[in-house]
């Protein structure tokens, strides 16, 4: 008997590490456990403020969004949109289009200030450089997950566009460090305004450069893990197919017009002595030797043409990849935090001074190893204008914390 109460003892006590496990991973990036695009095993409901069990979700048209934009052949496109009202029933339209230059649509934001904005299509998408000289003036920033409003207040309050979506920024460079779609209500519309920047800077002399992280492999891959359920309901609707997964990896296809773009941006980045990385960079990475050209081509080589061997393996990694490494920040998947001399050989192996990283939340914008690492990704605030929302500029050989009311704190003094 009394074996029999240990044993019961210590499976109750499992269960509630189990429980307690799961709460965590839920509160960190909204679902537990395996994925097969209708049953998670937990989910937490952010309307209703609860979590729900073995629940099978119900994805549902909840508010406008769009468009998504498909090639259909050399000379047209299909343009599709969820459009109506609070008080009414949500529906997909469709039109095609004939394939013009400079063809224009508007954007309408689902959010309180029914935001909209004009988006110039541009020719088919080719990667860009990824190593650039010193620049006068950078702002960074990075894992705004679908929150338009807290992209837009960040980009007005620092002058990198103006309230009605141009680009403000002058010959100066923005670097979106990876995680700007999942999680989210309006991750097509803070694609499309990126997008469009990106466009607006070439013609000003300046550049807005995106990284791609984890969130958007998983997109570009076709796992809607982390996918806001209402983006997994617009792709069942545009593309009349009722299993959530095939529906998000027909929505995520080539012919997809911001796919195509976002397979063309690269995964590393150096502006002067400055390295910019989604998640952070291992040891064990760092040890293939590979230069930032070499790093982004393998992505290009997996994403856009199907390639799988050691190369992309350890790039996608999931504990040491440049999309995942935690190690920067805290220890991580059986690692330690890197010391000192660890992080240092890693900036000797790239040549840099500095590296500029995402992925894992800190409570402000803020500096390590002796002010040569940046940490940049923040709780953004949903409102648009907030303290809490932040970002990392660049300038006069200073490095600020930024945030979306236009204040600005010094952290520390950079060259190059």
């Amino acid at each position: 008997m009394k074996k029999l109460k240990i044993s019961l003892a210590v499976m109750a006590g499992l269960c509630i590490l189990f429980l307690l496990f799961g709460l965590y991973q839920v509160r960190y990036n909204g679902t537990y456990g395996r994925f097969d695009g209708s049953l998670r095993y937990l989910k937490y409901d952010e309307a209703n403020d609860r979590f729900i069990f073995f629940g099978f979700l119900d994805y549902q048209l909840d508010g406008i969004d769009g468009p998504i934009v498909k090639r259909l052949g050399a000379d047209s496109l299909e343009m599709a949109y969820v459009v109506g009202e609070a008080s009414e029933k949500y529906t997909v339209v469709k039109s095609v289009l004939p394939l013009r230059d400079s063809l224009q649509f508007t954007v309408k934001v689902d959010n309180t200030d029914k935001d909209k904005f004009t988006v110039t299509l541009r020719g088919t998408p080719e990667s860009r450089p990824v190593v650039y000289g010193p620049q006068p003036k950078l702002l960074a920033l990075s894992d705004m997950e679908g929150n338009f409003n807290a992209l837009y207040g960040l980009l007005t309050a620092n002058g990198v566009m103006t309230e009605d979506y141009r680009w403000n920024f002058g010959n100066g460079h923005v670097v979106c460090n990876g995680d700007f779609v999942d999680r989210g209500r309006n991750v097509l519309a803070c694609l499309w305004l990126l997008y469009e920047l990106q466009g607006q800077a070439e013609q000003a002399g300046g550049k807005l450069h995106f990284i791609n992280g984890n969130h958007e492999h998983w997109n570009l891959t076709a796992y809607p893990k982390s996918a806001h359920s209402r983006l997994i309901a617009f792709a069942q609707a545009a593309t009349g197919i009722e299993q959530p997964v095939p529906a998000f990896a027909e929505l995520m296809n080539d012919e997809n017009i911001l796919v195509a773009w976002l397979k063309k941006q690269p995964v590393m980045l150096q502006i002067g002595n400055k390295l910019f990385v989604h998640a952070g960079i291992s040891p064990e990475f760092a040890k293939a030797g590979w230069d930032i050209e070499k790093v982004n081509q393998v992505f290009w080589n997996s994403i856009d043409g199907g390639v799988e061997n050691a190369e992309t393996e350890l790039l996608y990694d999931d504990k040491l990849g440049p999309l995942w490494s935690r190690t920067m920040v805290r220890p991580y998947g059986g690692k330690e935090k890197l010391s000192d001399a660890e992080y240092a050989s890693i900036l000797k192996t790239y040549g840099v001074n500095h590296l500029i990283i995402g992925h894992s939340i800190v409570e402000e914008v803020s500096t390590d190893y002796n002010g040569s690492l940046f940490r940049i990704d923040v709780q953004h605030a949903e409102e648009k204008f907030s303290a809490q929302t932040q970002g990392l500029l660049f300038e006069e050989g200073k490095a600020f914390r930024v945030n979306a009311l236009g204040e600005r704190v010094v952290l520390s003094r950079v060259v190059g």
